[in-house]
């Protein structure tokens, strides 16, 4: 602890006392408190130092004769020692001038100009740097009775040394002092049986196993974060999610009662701030923690673990809970691995400033180059995809530096730092946090599918809270706070009797029809083609507010996702009033708000661009207001698919019998769209839907941007005119989708749907693994080729069908995500 908070600490302690306590010598008044015990009860204690249990006859500690308030009772040791708390009897009682400051099991009490420096277990002490040996060394001991560790010392020796009167009074069985001056190593008289203890040392710090004695010291803050829907609510979007771990059904009323837990309270605590701990109990406690883990690489790390928690600003104990259940306590294979081949090339992924953030697949595997061998530690598994989670999380490693355990700790503890505790966008500082997003918008960026993730890791916090040094920490608890649950009844309807039988009730009807409670009075026509967002906007959950004109309900809405905006218009012209910056508010930053009059279709065109990424939208309009919610597709939408009509623009694809590829394509994409467009439980992105040419790599990107949970290509075949039938590719060394579909199951999906449609022959499921399309896109995707362009049967077929074709491949998307829905 820093001198200067200890000092602090202490002047806060002194004004308390001299505000709430009674006279006391040498000017300082007294806090007397009532103790739960009595001399000569007995206590069950356990030596630290020999972990031998004893029962011992308790003794009190008196100044001026009133007894001194401890959780501890005193006790007589086997060298008939008075042993007291240093911290309940000295630190708490003997107020004037006393200051401790430790490191490790080594401290030193000051009183006045004396300054006693002691180590526990130890009988070698240093008055004012003089070597001195005392009569008993300082000891640990735990109190069976409330299950705490405390720091005992040698009363009488203690209380001598520094200044203050001692004499044992064995009809009260009680140690007596009195201030006898203010300068320490006096020679005031003090029996053989005398032995109090004396060490305004605050041992909670010291108390290396048990910090409980610091107790009184540390400061507990309870706080609330608001989620934005119901817990129920909450807990059925959780089910939907993850349904199933390892083996274990969750459903609503499981997740549910997670969500709600009071089990763990460290799971709620705050650990994006750096608590002190005592760093020998800390070490102390890893060495039980790996006793029996022979090769783990993080025996003797205690130091370098309480650095990187400094370093990142984060909670300690938090951080070597989160590192032991990650490597399965410095054991597993990525902690430690000595390697000779690394991801490189095509295969590496790196962001604009060259950083490696990743791994992809190139024609079906991962490019690799030959190395000296090099050992790399990789603690939390960091991107150890499943496709082969030993070679990209050691690549990783390599790439990050982590060529010894220290590096590999700071890089765990940055990661974790950067990507959840003090990530701006997600802050999921708590543990409930990083598994349970408060963030409507992010509630998929969670550490872990675990839904016991929080608990599990509070649980190995909790067994390590002895290591806290309380004399300087504040805790805070961070419970969630979920929307209150809705009415289930309506009880001013369910008696509607009452108000008759009683004409004096009458003055209550009101309240039966308090039209303010409702959301609103307005009824509003939306229109449009903007799909249904699983996040919901609202009054309390939204990021731009817009002041509607009044009397105008009609409005239509629209992603022109081509541009990056949101559009929505009404008619008449209302331009001055959408401009007006007083009639909109906005909680997070836009990157534009556009507002034009359509003077040929007498319409107002309001267009918000969020950001120049992609983004969805929840929009709700509510009493005069439209309420604005975004996020990323992902975040926003349950149900995401890329459709791409082949070629277009100066690329006519295929062509034969009068036809060309590129206008059969669009026509049955078009005709999908219309069935979409109906559908609002569906977010389609179209690569095209006009005669224009987007390139291979942008059709690819557009599913990788907006996290599509399936890509679907639609394309015409051609070669002899005798050529015949309906097929579908898919790479077969290509991605899956987020929930495990790979690209074979979808084309299959889709390819029963279109020969169903088509009626041609059936010429099955194609594997190819050089198509871009294909190969570049980073989820489930296939391309179906309906019909031969040259066969002129087929030709005249599909040029009459394409509504039939579209209709098909809505129905093949419908049964997909019916059968194996996306994780959200």
């Amino acid at each position: 602890m820093k001198k200067g908070t200890c000092k602090r600490f202490m002047a806060m302690a002194m004004s308390l006392v001299t505000a709430l306590g009674t006279g006391f010598g040498g000017g300082v008044n007294m806090v007397y408190a009532a103790n739960s015990f009595k001399a000569g009860d007995t206590v069950q204690v356990k030596y630290q130092h020999n972990n031998k249990t004893y029962k011992k006859s308790a003794v009190d500690a008196r100044w001026n004769d009133k007894i001194l308030g401890t959780k501890m009772p005193g006790y007589i040791d086997e060298d008939s020692n008075a042993m007291y708390s240093a911290y309940w009897i000295f630190g708490q009682a003997e107020g004037p001038k006393v200051l401790y400051k430790k490191s490790g099991d080594t401290f030193t009490l000051s009183r006045y100009n004396t300054t006693i420096k002691m180590t526990v277990d130890s009988k070698t002490a240093y008055i004012n740097g003089k070597k001195t040996t005392m009569s008993t060394a300082p000891r640990k001991v735990y109190n069976y009775g409330n299950k705490t560790n405390y720091i005992m010392v040698p009363g009488s020796w203690t209380a001598k040394n520094l200044g203050i009167s001692y004499k044992w009074n064995a009809t009260k069985r009680a140690g007596c002092m009195r201030a006898a001056s203010q300068s320490g190593g006096s020679n005031n008289a003090t029996t053989a049986t005398t032995k109090p203890t004396t060490t305004a040392v605050k041992p909670t710090t010291t108390t290396t196993a048990k910090p409980t004695e610091t107790k009184p010291e540390v400061v507990n803050k309870k706080v609330t974060t608001s989620y934005d829907m119901t817990a129920s609510a909450y807990a059925k979007e959780q089910s939907k999610a993850v349904p199933k771990y390892n083996n274990q059904t969750f459903d609503e009323n499981a997740y549910q009662k997670k969500i709600t837990s009071t089990v763990n309270d460290e799971q709620y605590m705050r650990i994006d701030v750096y608590h002190n701990v005592n760093e020998s109990a800390f070490a102390k406690k890893l060495d039980e923690l790996l006793q029996n883990k022979n090769n783990s690489v993080l025996k003797g790390k205690a130091s370098a673990i309480i650095a990187a928690a400094k370093k990142e600003k984060i909670d300690p104990v938090y951080l070597v809970s989160q590192t032991i259940n990650e490597s399965a306590y410095g054991t597993s294979a990525l902690s430690k691995k000595a390697i000779t081949k690394v991801i490189t090339g095509d295969s590496v992924k790196k962001d604009a400033n060259g950083n490696v953030t990743g791994f992809q697949k190139v024609n079906g595997k991962y490019i690799t180059k030959t190395i000296p061998e090099t050992t790399v530690y990789n603690l939390y598994g960091i991107k150890a995809y499943d496709s082969d989670p030993q070679l990209c999380g050691s690549s990783y490693a390599y790439y990050m530096g982590w060529t010894s355990v220290d590096k590999a700790l700071n890089g765990a503890a940055q990661y974790v730092a950067d990507n959840y505790i003090h990530n701006t966008v997600y802050q999921q500082n708590t543990l409930f946090k990083m598994r349970y997003n408060p963030k409507k918008d992010n509630i998929w960026h969670q550490y872990s599918t675990n839904p016991s993730y929080a608990e599990e890791i509070a649980e190995h916090m909790k067994n390590m809270k002895s290591v806290y040094d309380g004399c300087s920490n504040t805790f805070t608890y961070d419970r969630p706070a979920f929307v209150k649950e809705p009415e289930t009844t309506t009880t001013t309807a369910t008696k509607p009797t009452t108000t008759t039988a009683k004409p004096t009730t009458t003055t209550a009807k009101p309240t039966t029809t308090t039209t303010a409670t409702k959301p609103t009075t307005t009824k509003y026509t939306v229109t449009g083609t903007l799909p249904n967002a699983r996040v919901k906007a609202s009054k309390s959950n939204y990021d731009l507010r817009i002041k509607l004109p009044s009397g105008v309900t009609s409005y239509y809405l629209e992603d022109k996702y081509t541009s990056r905006q949101l559009f929505m218009s009404c008619a008449g012209n209302y331009v001055s009033h959408f401009n007006n910056a007083s009639n909109r508010y906005a909680k997070s930053s836009m990157s534009g708000f556009t507002v034009k009059y359509n003077s040929t279709k007498k319409r107002t065109y309001v267009y918000v661009k969020a950001s120049s990424s992609y983004r969805g939208y929840a929009v709700s309009f509510d009493n005069g207001y439209a309420y604005i919610k975004w996020g990323t597709p992902k975040t926003m939408y349950k149900n995401i698919l890329v459709l791409d009509a082949g070629h277009g623009g100066s690329d006519s694809g295929a062509t034969g019998n009068g036809l060309r590829e590129k206008d059969l394509t669009l026509s049955i994409v078009l005709a999908a769209k219309k069935q979409f467009d109906k559908d609002k439980n569906y977010a389609v992105y179209y690569t095209r839907t006009t005669d224009t040419y987007p390139s291979l790599t942008d059709r690819s990107n557009l599913a990788n941007n907006v996290g599509a949970d399936y890509f679907l290509s639609c394309h015409i075949n051609s070669a002899g005119a005798t050529a015949k039938g309906s097929e579908t590719l898919y790479n077969s060394q290509g991605y899956k989708a987020s929930n495990g579909v790979t690209s074979y199951k979808w084309a299959a999906n889709v390819h029963n749907f279109t020969k169903a449609a088509t009626g041609f022959t059936n010429r099955g499921l194609v594997d190819r693994t050089g198509l871009a399309v294909l190969r570049h896109t980073k989820t489930a995707s296939t391309l179906t080729e309906f019909g031969f362009i040259s066969n002129k049967s087929e030709a005249t077929s599909m040029k009459a069908n394409t509504d039939k074709y579209g209709r098909a491949m809505y129905d093949s998307v419908v049964k997909m995500f019916k059968t194996n829905p996306s994780k959200r």
